[in-house]
């Protein structure tokens, strides 16, 4: 039906198109971009999320920015006084440095 209307207006005298040539293509353009776009998924649709990695849970998250020198021993203290205390914990760290500009 979208590529008989294109023809259509193609073939048709401008002046006899309501609203110009220009006008009936946006129109296909749109129609066609509707019908490649995937629907939404439904929140019912959506996939469960994945299970936690076999025999690890996450028992602590935290996040704090720009510490000054003693906040970033404080901080790191108080997790090697966690780790110290239960062997079975383990930590993953992700760090950013940062200097202030003048």
């Amino acid at each position: 039906m979208l590529i008989q209307d294109v023809q259509s207006a193609l073939c048709t005298d401008e002046l006899a198109l309501a609203g110009g040539l220009a006008s009936k293509l946006s129109e296909a353009e749109s129609r066609a971009i509707k019908l490649l776009t995937p629907p939404k998924p439904k929140p019912d649709d959506l996939p469960p999320p994945p299970p936690p990695k076999k025999g690890w849970k996450q028992v602590g998250t935290g996040s704090r920015s720009r510490l000054s020198h003693d906040e970033s021993l404080e901080e790191a203290q108080g997790l090697i006084q966690k780790l110290e205390q239960n062997d079975k914990l383990r930590l993953t760290i992700h760090w950013t440095l940062e200097e202030e500009s003048e």
